[in-house]
C-alpha cells in the first residue's frame, strides 16, 4: 500500500481541551434533548400521581430522577473528562502517528499499531485547529492540522472528503 499522507500529533492538553470543547459544542444539544425527555417523563410520572393522591412515591421519584440526571449530566461527565487530562497520554505528551492509506488509516502510539477502516469510522469533522475522526458518539483521534509530514492540509481535506463522502462534515 502506498502512503498517500503522514501526520505526527502530539498529545496534550490543549489538544484535548479543543477536543471537548468542540465536542461540547457538535454534540451538547443532543445531551441536552435527552436530558429533557427524562424530565418530561418525571413530569408526567409526577403527574399521574397527583391526580392518584400518592404524593410518597411522587417525593420518591422526583428524587431518584433528579438524582439521576445529576449523575448523568454532571458527574459523569466530568469524571470522564478529569480521568482523561489526566492520562498518561496527555501527561506524557505521546506521539500519535497518522498514516493514511487508500482503504484506512493508521495509528501509531507507543510502537503500537491501530488500523482504522474508512467505512467504520462514524463522523469526521474538522475546526480551524484539528480533524476529529469519531469511532463512535464518544471516542475520537484527534489530529492536528500543523502536523504534516507527507502530504498537505488543502490536499488532505480533499482526500479525506472523498474516502468519507456521507460522514465527513466541514466546520460550520
Amino acid at each position: 500500500m502506498e502512503l498517500k499522507f503522514k501526520n505526527i500529533t502530539k498529545c496534550s492538553e490543549q489538544i484535548y481541551k479543543d477536543f471537548l470543547k468542540f465536542h461540547n459544542k457538535r454534540f451538547g444539544k443532543k445531551e441536552a434533548l435527552h436530558l429533557f425527555i427524562m424530565l418530561l417523563f418525571i413530569v408526567y410520572i409526577i403527574v399521574f400521581n397527583i391526580k392518584n393522591h400518592n404524593f410518597t412515591f411522587i417525593i420518591i421519584i422526583s428524587l431518584i430522577g433528579l438524582l439521576a440526571m445529576f449523575v448523568y449530566k454532571v458527574y459523569h461527565r466530568e469524571t470522564i473528562a478529569d480521568k482523561e487530562l489526566k492520562s498518561p497520554k496527555v501527561q506524557t505528551k505521546d506521539e500519535f502517528i497518522y498514516n493514511f492509506y487508500n482503504m484506512y488509516f493508521e495509528v501509531i502510539r507507543n510502537n503500537k499499531k491501530q488500523r482504522v477502516w474508512y467505512v467504520r469510522l462514524y463522523r469526521v469533522y474538522q475546526d480551524d485547529i484539528n480533524f476529529y475522526f469519531y469511532l463512535d458518539e464518544t471516542h475520537a483521534y484527534v489530529m492536528d492540522k500543523k502536523g504534516f509530514i507527507k502530504g498537505n492540509l488543502k490536499d488532505f481535506k480533499e482526500y479525506i472528503s472523498k474516502r468519507c463522502i456521507l460522514k465527513y462534515r466541514k466546520n460550520k
